[in-house]
């Protein structure tokens, strides 16, 4: 009997023309772990928030079809009852955290559970030592970095111990260490306690090593289901192009009888390096300098420190990456380049202004910010309308909205409201609205977030081109692979300093 069976299912967003799930069938068995994977905006989020009985009950529209957890129909099942089973991490961790301090927030699912003190503290202490939150225990939510939110949403979940795991991109805010260590925390949990998984995510390599069964979607349908080994074999004859380069590798290396087996069988996989050359091209001529930061320091809440004698230089043509784990520094120093934030020492010059004192309608368009977090960032009704809100060149400013909507592949959801888009597609209708201005300085904050291998491909093509006409682009990113192959130059940071500063063909393996 299938622990999860799901039937007919279809499913359209309110005052959405088009089913985002059509006729969907699967059925998911006690232990199994099954990994979700398609382009961005293929449907795997919302099948996800389906299992999670997210939709409707929370985003609304129409649903219909069936799905029975243990036999028994999802919508007649008790709330306190389900999450009792299910643990559901979405993919923003803004929308998961209730409270406003982080051993408050793990506290809340606990107390729904009805657990006595005793072992609530138990569980508490045991999450927070995992997750490396203890010294974040007691801080406000509302200072944390997005990956440390990320993990705090993560902890609340996993203090709950579920039977079923349904996991949205749950790694995407991560820093690597971070992303590996939750990774195997998951294939333990999967192997040892015998949870079910269910789990959407873009670093396919990690996820096809773990998973019993994959599920591929495209355009709202599943186009195939099967074990990996079986995925791999159909998506080399259909050429289906979402396959791990790492992947593709092992194939050379691997007997096919041993290589993506499902857990059950026996596995003897060895990795391959990554062989890709990493990018490296010289840099324009003209070394303008277009940013610089001297001695900046800053502070949060009861003297925490954020940065700490920040000393930094960004040139025109060139593309700069912040590294280091979550919670080091990189997103506070992205607002104070633009003037967000006011360092407590230190000097900042940007574009010819000093200390942050860039005029507010330079930002946005000789200056411009992609934030971690979309939620606040559109402000027109349509994705077209708020692309054009940036736009100061001379002529037709519908023109050159449409030119970046192409060039991102979001023309058509032009007159969509970006704000009911899936992450990927938000991300990119956002780095439309960002780099259709024609910015000279262009911040950006863990901009693949959200985008498949072929679209961050595309997106880091984009960068290159307009490097080499002359812009200075800082981006903060935990995928490595993408800031080896697409920027110049990586400055890791740890606990506020630059600990590191070298050429990204050099720095990547040391980081």
């Amino acid at each position: 009997m299938s622990t999860i069976d799901i039937r007919n299912l279809s499913y359209s967003y309110p005052r959405q023309p088009y089913e985002a799930l059509q006729q969907i069938n699967l059925q998911i068995r006690k232990g199994q772990f099954w990994a979700i994977i398609g382009r961005s905006g293929c449907g795997k989020s919302t099948l996800l928030r389906a299992l999670g009985r997210l939709v409707p009950d929370f985003y609304g529209g129409t649903l219909s079809g069936e799905i029975l957890l243990k036999g028994r129909l999802l919508r007649e099942w008790n709330a306190g009852k389900l999450y009792r089973e299910m643990g559901v991490i979405i993919q923003d961790p803004e929308h998961s955290i209730i409270f406003d301090t982080v051993q408050r927030d793990i506290a809340f699912g606990l107390e729904n559970l009805g657990l006595d003190n005793v072992e609530m503290r138990k569980r508490i202490a045991r999450i927070l030592d995992y997750f490396s939150l203890n010294e974040l225990s007691h801080k406000s939510v509302s200072h944390l970095s997005g990956g440390e939110k990320q993990k705090v949403a993560l902890a609340g979940i996993l203090a709950m111990q579920p039977q079923i795991l349904i996991l949205d991109e749950p790694t995407a805010q991560l820093d690597p260490d971070a992303a590996c260590d939750f990774m195997e925390l998951i294939k333990r949990l999967h192997k040892e306690a015998g949870m079910t998984v269910i789990m959407a995510e873009q670093k396919l390599e990690m996820l096809f090593e773990m998973a019993d069964k994959t599920a591929v979607m495209e355009k709202g349908e599943i186009i195939f289901s099967g074990t990996p080994l079986e995925q791999m074999q159909w998506a080399k004859k259909n050429n289906y192009p979402l396959v791990p380069e790492r992947v593709k590798e092992r194939t050379a290396h691997v007997n096919k009888k041993s290589y993506l087996l499902p857990p059950t069988e026996e596995k003897n996989v060895t990795a391959a390096g990554y062989n890709k050359e990493p990018y490296s091209r010289p840099l324009t001529a003209n070394r303008d300098v277009v940013a610089a930061v001297q001695g900046v320091c800053f502070y949060y809440e009861a003297g925490i420190t954020a940065l700490k004698d920040i000393d930094l230089t960004l040139h025109r043509g060139e593309i700069t990456a912040l590294a280091g784990d979550n919670g080091a520094g990189k997103t506070t120093l992205l607002k104070i380049l633009l003037g967000l934030l006011k360092p407590e020492q230190g000097q900042v010059k940007v574009l010819g202004y000093q200390d942050g004192k860039l005029a507010p309608n330079l930002i946005g368009r000789e200056a411009a910010y992609l934030p971690q977090n979309l939620d606040h960032f559109f402000i027109a009704d349509t994705v077209l309308a708020d692309v054009m809100l940036n736009i100061r060149k001379p002529g037709d400013i519908g023109d050159i909205a449409q030119l970046w909507l192409e060039k991102l592949n979001v023309i058509k959801y032009s007159d969509k409201d970006p704000r009911i888009l899936s992450t990927g597609e938000k991300q990119r209708a956002a780095l439309a609205a960002v780099l259709a201005g024609n910015p000279r300085l262009i911040l950006l904050d863990e901009p693949t977030r959200g985008l498949d291998m072929i679209q961050k491909r595309e997106f880091g093509q984009i960068l290159r081109q307009l490097a080499a006409e002359g812009r200075a682009i800082l981006l903060a990113s935990h995928d490595m692979d993408f800031v080896r192959e697409y920027t110049d130059r990586v400055l890791h940071m740890q606990q506020g300093q630059i600990t590191a500063d070298k050429n990204s063909a050099e720095s990547t393996e040391a980081i």
